[in-house]
Parts: structure tokens; C-alpha cells; sequence
């Protein structure tokens, strides 16, 4: 995306948000996403000369008060490594793969208020285009702060004018930013409906039990005031409970030109009435997002907030901490054999288990599926024996489906400060080391190493790569055929991601959509594939057969809400008809969160798709899956396929798959055919369809196009 580009997307992104700290927040992700730097901060002048860190993003941001403090004046400064300007934070910087910054000055109303300081990992990233980017830049978060806080001083300049039309319009306003300050609006909106109906005070209070409490009062403090009395009173529609808007004043005469009190004061009671559904929401979200409601822990957002605390506390520094986390080895079979609530009920444990042994000592949270998150101060001794038992505890034995049963954890340990100096660096690191634990087998304690950080840092590099390859058009989509075994011609094209890696070439999705998925960088590949795949069936379908283009989705997309809304706005502004287009599901994505993938199937099929089940066999529930997921088409998986008709074993378990499709009326169909004989042999078992490289690889859409000419 180019320079003005991003400045334009700036600009209409800060124009919606009401409060300066979002606006800089967003300013600073917004150029961290799209111009691939480490991170970004802004810092603010303090009158005493010093910075303070008002906003950032990226894990090396918390660098920003301690450098380029000089540089803050005039003109943009840039250091790299190896000059003297680098050196007071070197280290960290180091450790961060933080090589250079550049510092811009950032004006407010053509006042100097800070900087905006950009880290790079590359040395020579601050070339004199991009400093010229980096300043137009500045100059855009300067003007949009001008412009945020001269909305805020027309806004309270509107409440004390003469016309009512203004003042509701302000109200009005206030009382429908989302980002705005609850407090701030309910003071501003109480005040207003005092001064226009003449009286000296009002307030929103709620009765409890004998006694009644001010929630918001204007002025702030009129309440107390003994020489106030009730004028007026109007209930305020709310579900959050039994509140009132109450005016007081000394004289308690209206003035006459304020129209008719009870219209009015309903309406400012309907105004307080959202601010306090507004308020009771965000205390409910507040309450998430502190506590997982399943497990009873923590949830990542609190643990990371309690990370970011602990990394900035010298005396941590010193003793060190262990980061772990702790991942029950297949916990998915629990949800396949017992059920959903079985599930839950185990998981809330494994949960009490980890919460028993760590006590006060330690913090833990709950992060996803059958993971957990434990931060311990002291050596690394005290980590690691804390880790072996909380492995322990996680093998005892445990009761599900009134049987006893067992699991064991993979734990991955990274050191604080030694392998990581940010939440999210020891989060990955101890991730790393996780990794090592469950390719090793499972039921292990791992620390991280250099040959885990190696792993780290190319992962790393991959995830750099896949934030930007959908604007950098570097997926590819390529098609195999399905071939109709009786008939031996194509009745469906299945479309595969291809990823044309400016660094290694073109990578299959085995390689890099597991690494898409640890983060939201495969939310925006899926909806790629949805929007090629519904655009190309028009080309490749198109004709007298109408073949079917098949297309396949992340674990990601099973598990998302967006994904059925997204799906049904693709086909709508796509223009494809639902009926040419097939969604493939696989068997071990399916098996991860079945309910999840019913109601995808099901969405699927109220879209007008078909749905096809992949890699059947693969997996290890494939009898469970079948039963509950109403699919359209069985795919058996290579694995039993590429040495038929030669192996007994493999002949077996294909007979029986389809026998099982056409006993349940779904279609078989058998991949990774790779000989005439295994077709043959296929068709004479009733297999209907096969796909695999004896008819073709699958190919680049122009290569394909022609081999479906001469094909087809």
C-alpha cells in the first residue's frame, strides 16, 4: 500500500473515533500493519522536557521513553545499530530484532506535543522516501488529534448555546459515541436539562432498599445540598434497574421559554437511560475479560495485562520468571467420545487442578481449547519443577461418561528476561517450546533453546510474510479434477491455495496455513479463497455440463461467526449461483469443534452449497463425524488409496467407506488415485468419483483450462 494510500486510510479511520488515546492507538497499528514495521510509538513532551508513552504498537515499542530523547525537537532523527545514539538501548533492541529507528517530530495545532518513533529490522529501512512517508504521516496523527480535541471544545461549547436545536444535537451526539466517556456524557447531559429547564441541579439516582444512590450528578456536587429541593421527577426507561432523573433547584420556578418539562425530561431520561445500558455493558465486558465463564481463569487479555506489569518490575528482572504454557495432549478425543458437556466439565479439572497447586503463588489463565497460561517468579529451577507438577496433576486419573479415564500435558517453558522481554515474546517462546514438547511425543516439559528460537524466528518470518500477502496478490489458486468413474469425465474441480512465497517460491497450505491460524492472518486468506473460488467458478464452470467448483476453508473459518455472513456476501457480490460451488470440510478440522462444523454444513446448505467431508479416515472419529455432520460427499483420504488394489488392508477399509457412503446416500469419492488399476478397481466397487495425479495434478488456471479442453 503506498504512502497515500495509508495516509487517506488514516485520516478516515481517526475521523470516526471520538477520544485521543484511540485515535493514537490506531494510528500507530494502522502503520505497523501496513508498512511492516517491528513497531511504532507515540510519545508525548512532557513540560519537564521528558517523553512519556502515550501510545504504541508492536513488542519493541516500550523502548520509544527511553530513546531518541534528544531528537524531539525540530527534525527527524534516525540511529542504527552501531552508532552511539543506539547504544543505551542496545540490548533490548537486539533482542527484539530491532536494528533502527527513526524519530519524527509530531505537531498539534502547529505546537510541538511529542514524536512519532517507527523501529525497523532492517538497517537501511529509513531510506528518504520512507522518512517522507513517516513525516506525512506524523503531520495526519497531528491534525486528527487538532481535530478530536476541537470536537470536544465545540461539543461543550454547544451545551451552553442559546439554541435548544444545538444543544440537543450535541447531546444527541455525545450520547452516541461508543468511545466516549460514560461519566463525562451523563454530567454533560444532566447539566444541559438543568440549564434549559431553569433548575440549579440534576441528577440520576437509583433506589435501594430505604436509601437511594447518586450514580451521576451536575454540578457534581449538588446532591449533598441541603437547600436543594425535588422539583421534578421522570423514571428512566432502563433494564439495568429501577432508575430515576431527578431536579432540584432553590427557587424551583420553570423558566418559561423552556417548553413543555415532561416531553423534555423524557427525553433526556431515554438519553440517560442508554448511558446506563452503555455502562452496564461494559462492565459486563469488563467481567469477560477478566474470567473465562468455562474454566473459571483468567482469560489471555487479563494474563497478558499481568505480563506487561511483571516484564517493567526490576526486581522480576533480577529473580527472573518462568512462562508456561500447558496444553492437555488430545483433549479433542474427550469432546468426540463423551460430548460437549462432558468436555466442559473436564476441562473445568484440569482447571481447579492447576489453580489448587499454583494458589497464591503464581498466576493462571485459561487460553484456548485445553490450554493454559502459568507466569511464576524465581529461578528457573522453581519453573521447572512447578511445571513437572502441574504435568502430574494433569495425569491423574479423572472420571468421563462414568468411566475413569486419563490425559497428560505437553508443557513449554521460556525464561524471563533471558528469552523474551515482551508478553508477546515470551508467549511465543514458550509456544516454541510447547511445539518441541508435542512433536517429541507429548506428555513432556520443554524450555526453550536456541534450536526452538530458530523455529521461532522462521515462523516468525512466515507470519510477517502472510499479514501481506493477500494485498501483495501472492496466492494462487490451481485445480484438480474429479473424475465421474463410470463415465470417465469431470463433474467437479476442486481449487487448492497455492501461496507464490517471495522468498521460497510456491508453498502448499501444509506449509504455512498452520501458522496462518495460530493468529487472524487466516481470516483474510479464507475470505480470499471465498471471493476467488465464487469469481472463477464463473470461467471455469460456465457451459452446457456446469461443473461445480469445490473449495476448502480453515479451522479457523469453522469455528468463526463471521463466516456464514461472509460467505453469503461473497456469493451476493460475487453474482454466483450457490449451486456450482461445493465447500470441502475436513475430517480432522471437523473433528476439533463438531457442533461448529454442523452449524457450517448446515449454513452451507441454507446458501444453496453442497458440502463435501475431505480426508475421511484420516482423522480418528470418522465414524462420529459421518453421523453428525449431514455432508453431501464422502472424500476418502490418499492414505488407504495410492497402494490399492495391491493391499488387503487398504482394500478393506475402502470397501467398508463405501459401502458406509451408500448406505447413508452420500456421494464417495476416492483421492490420491495415482494407476489405472486402482481406478479400475475402484469403479468396479461402486466408488462413483476419484481424483488424484493418474488424470491430473492439480494446475495453474491457464494450464488447466487447457487440459479441461482437451479433457473435458
Amino acid at each position: 500500500m503506498d504512502g497515500r494510500t495509508i495516509e487517506r486510510a488514516i485520516r478516515r479511520l481517526l475521523a470516526l473515533l471520538y477520544d485521543e488515546p484511540t485515535v493514537l492507538r490506531e494510528a500507530c497499528e494502522l502503520l505497523t500493519q501496513y508498512r511492516g514495521y517491528a513497531a511504532v510509538a507515540i510519545t508525548y513532551l512532557l513540560p519537564e522536557g521528558e517523553l512519556e508513552l502515550v501510545a504504541a504498537a508492536g513488542p519493541g515499542a516500550a523502548l520509544a521513553p527511553h530513546a531518541l530523547q534528544t531528537g524531539v525537537r525540530d527534525r527527524s532523527v534516525v540511529v542504527r545499530a552501531g552508532e552511539p545514539a543506539f547504544e543505551p538501548w542496545r540490548e533490548a533492541a537486539l533482542r527484539l530484532g530491532i536494528v533502527a529507528a527513526a524519530s519524527l517530530p509530531l505537531y498539534v495545532a502547529e505546537r510541538l506535543a511529542g514524536a512519532l518513533t517507527a523501529y525497523a529490522a532492517a538497517e537501511h529501512a529509513f531510506g528518504a522516501d520512507e522518512l517522507e512517508l513517516l513525516t506525512e504521516m506524523a503531520q495526519a496523527v497531528g491534525r486528527a488529534v487538532e481535530a478530536v480535541r476541537m470536537r470536544l471544545l465545540l461539543a461543550e461549547s454547544a451545551v451552553y448555546s442559546n439554541s435548544p436545536l444545538r444543544r440537543m444535537e450535541t447531546l444527541w451526539r455525545l450520547s452516541s459515541a461508543a468511545d466516549a466517556d460514560v461519566e463525562h456524557q451523563a454530567e454533560t447531559i444532566l447539566a444541559e436539562g438543568a440549564r434549559t429547564l431553569g433548575f440549579d441541579a440534576a441528577a440520576v439516582e437509583r433506589a435501594q432498599g430505604d436509601g437511594v444512590t447518586v450514580l451521576w450528578a451536575a454540578p457534581h456536587d449538588a446532591d449533598p445540598n441541603p437547600e436543594f429541593r425535588t422539583v421534578a421527577t421522570v423514571p428512566i426507561p432502563c433494564s439495568a434497574g429501577a432508575y430515576v432523573l431527578r431536579f432540584r433547584a432553590s427557587a424551583g420556578a420553570l423558566r418559561q421559554d423552556a417548553g413543555d418539562c415532561g416531553m423534555y425530561g423524557a427525553l433526556l431520561a431515554g438519553l440517560c437511560g442508554r448511558l446506563l445500558e452503555r455502562l452496564e455493558a461494559q462492565r459486563a465486558r469488563l467481567a469477560l475479560i477478566a474470567t473465562d465463564p468455562v474454566a473459571g481463569l483468567a482469560n489471555r487479555d487479563r494474563f497478558m495485562q499481568t505480563l506487561e506489569h511483571a516484564v517493567l518490575d526490576p526486581r522480576l528482572r533480577a529473580e527472573g520468571m518462568s512462562v508456561m504454557l500447558v496444553d492437555v495432549d488430545r483433549f479433542d478425543d474427550l469432546r468426540l467420545a463423551y460430548g460437549d458437556e462432558e468436555q466442559e466439565r473436564t476441562l473445568r479439572t484440569f482447571a481447579d487442578r492447576i489453580r489448587g497447586i499454583v494458589g497464591g503463588h503464581a498466576h493462571v489463565a485459561y487460553l484456548a481449547r485445553a490450554e493454559f497460561a502459568v507466569a511464576v517468579s524465581g529461578p528457573p529451577e522453581r519453573g521447572e519443577q512447578l511445571a513437572r507438577v502441574l504435568g502430574e496433576a494433569i495425569a491423574l486419573p479423572f472420571v468421563a461418561g462414568g468411566s475413569e479415564t486419563r490425559c497428560t500435558a505437553s508443557i513449554g517453558v521460556a525464561l524471563f528476561p533471558a528469552d523474551g522481554s515482551s508478553p508477546e515474546g515470551l508467549l511465543e517462546a514458550a509456544g516454541a517450546a510447547l511445539v518441541r514438547a508435542q512433536h517429541e511425543g507429548g506428555a513432556l516439559v520443554r524450555f526453550f533453546n536456541e534450536e526452538a528460537g530458530s523455529a521461532l524466528r522462521l515462523r516468525r518470518a512466515m507470519l510477517q510474510g502472510l499479514r501481506f500477502a493477500v494485498q501483495r496478490d501472492e496466492f494462487e489458486l490451481h485445480y484438480q479434477p474429479t473424475i465421474d468413474l463410470a463415465q470417465r469425465r469431470v463433474t467437479t474441480v476442486e481449487a487448492l491455495l497455492r501461496w507464490r512465497d517471495p522468498r521460497y517460491g510456491l508453498r502448499l497450505p501444509a506449509d504455512f496455513i498452520e501458522t496462518a491460524e495460530e493468529s487472524e492472518a487466516v481470516l483474510p486468506i479464507d475470505e480470499w479463497v471465498m471471493r476467488e473460488a465464487a469469481h472463477r467458478s464463473q470461467v471455469l464452470v460456465s457451459g452446457a455440463r456446469r461443473l461445480r467448483l469445490s473449495f476448502n476453508v480453515s479451522g479457523s473459518a469453522v469455528a468463526h461467526a463471521g463466516t456464514l455472513p461472509l460467505l453469503a456476501a461473497v456469493l451476493r457480490d460475487e453474482g454466483a449461483d450457490p449451486s456450482t460451488l461445493e465447500l470441502e470440510l475436513s475430517e480432522r478440522v471437523a473433528a476439533r469443534d463438531v457442533a461448529a462444523a454442523r452449524r457450517l454444513v448446515d449454513g452451507a446448505h441454507d446458501l444453496g452449497l453442497r458440502v463435501a467431508l475431505d480426508d475421511f479416515g484420516a482423522g480418528n472419529a470418522s465414524l462420529g463425524i459421518v453421523k453428525r455432520l449431514p455432508v453431501d460427499s464422502i472424500k476418502i483420504d490418499s492414505v488407504f488409496v495410492r497402494e490399492l488394489p495391491h493391499s488387503a488392508v487398504d482394500a478393506a477399509i475402502v470397501r467398508a467407506a463405501i459401502t458406509l457412503a451408500k448406505s447413508l446416500d452420500r456421494r464417495v469419492v476416492a483421492e490420491g488415485v495415482e494407476s489405472e488399476e486402482a481406478a479400475q478397481w475402484l469403479a468396479a466397487e461402486g466408488c462413483e468419483a476419484a481424483q488424484g495425479y493418474w488424470f491430473s495434478p492439480p494446475l495453474p488456471q491457464k494450464e488447466f483450462l487447457s487440459w479441461l479442453s482437451m479433457h473435458g
